[in-house]
C-alpha cells in the first residue's frame, strides 16, 4: 500500500535551532507624555468653518475631442515602438539575400515612370 499522508504529517519533527523565546527580556521604551492641556483650555481658538471656495475643484470631464487626441497619441506611441521591431523581424525572417536591392531598383524604376501612365 502507498504512503498515508495523515500518518506522515502526524510524525514528530526534529527541533533545529530552537532558541527558547522566553530567554529574552522585553525592551522598555519610555514615550514622552503628551501634554493635551492646551487643546481643551479656554485659549484654544475655534477655526472658522470652511467655505465652498476652499474645496478643491474636480478636474473637468474629458471632451470627445480630448479622447480623440489621447487615442491618437497612444496609437502613435505604440506605432513608434512596434515599427522598428517589426521591420527588423521582417528582415530576419522573410527577406532573402538580394531582396532589398531588387526592391530599391523597382522603386527607382517606378519613380522614373512618373505618377500616371496611359
Amino acid at each position: 500500500m502507498g504512503l498515508d499522508l495523515l500518518e506522515v504529517l502526524g510524525q514528530a519533527t526534529e527541533a533545529v535551532n530552537n532558541d527558547n523565546p522566553t530567554d529574552f527580556t522585553p525592551i522598555e521604551t519610555a514615550a514622552p507624555a503628551a501634554d493635551y492641556s492646551e487643546d481643551f483650555g479656554p485659549e484654544a481658538t475655534q477655526s472658522e468653518p470652511e467655505t465652498a471656495e476652499d474645496e478643491p475643484t474636480a478636474a473637468p470631464l474629458p471632451t470627445p475631442e480630448d479622447a480623440r487626441k489621447s487615442a491618437r497619441r497612444w496609437i502613435e506611441f505604440v506605432d513608434n515602438i512596434q515599427k522598428p521591431a517589426l521591420i527588423a523581424s521582417y528582415r530576419q525572417t522573410v527577406l532573402r539575400p538580394g531582396d532589398e536591392a531588387r526592391m530599391d531598383a523597382f522603386e527607382q524604376e517606378r519613380a522614373g515612370r512618373g505618377r500616371y501612365s496611359i
